[in-house]
């Protein structure tokens, strides 16, 4: 199974990502029937959904410079060795200015790099997300890269 996971209300902008990426997701794992599931970082079953993933993708808004409490409060949660360990994750910063949450994702490779969560080297990073504009080409490119890099990735074992 492959999670994609964010904090965002059903119309938010970060569910509308996630939903892309889910789609994009479902695209390059047709053949193989692999289930795609989207969860915020709060729903009462996240533990169970973390230890049952293969791979999670991760839409990350901007919350003070750095990442959304509940989503910390869900990598602590995660045991010790982490329910993460050894997980292919990939990661999207969002924000509403520039930067696409630069700082936040870079606390979190961090953080999972501590619990020995294996993340994708591609990072993408949405700047003004909330901004009704045309979207970025490059980005778009970006985005379906990443997804493409986590279906053919081999988790560890």
């Amino acid at each position: 199974m492959i999670l994609v996971l964010s904090q965002s209300g059903p119309k938010g902008k970060n569910r509308l990502l996630a939903d892309d990426c889910t789609r994009l997701l479902e695209h390059f794992t047709n053949d193989e029937g692999t289930p795609i599931l989207y969860r915020n970082f709060n729903d009462d079953d996240i533990q169970y959904q973390l230890e049952k993933a293969e791979k999670i993708v991760m839409v990350i808004p901007e919350w003070n410079a750095s990442i959304p409490y509940t989503l910390k409060k869900t990598i602590d949660e995660s045991g010790w060795p982490s329910s993460l360990k050894n997980k292919t994750i990939g990661l999207i910063g969002t924000s509403g200015g520039h930067g696409g949450n630069m700082l936040g994702v870079s606390h979190l490779s961090d953080i999972l790099h501590y619990v020995g969560a294996d993340i994708n080297k591609h990072k993408v990073y949405v700047p003004y997300v909330n901004e009704d504009k045309k979207k970025d080409n490059d980005i778009g490119t970006l985005i379906l890269e990443l997804m493409k890099d986590i279906c053919l990735t081999t988790t560890k074992n």
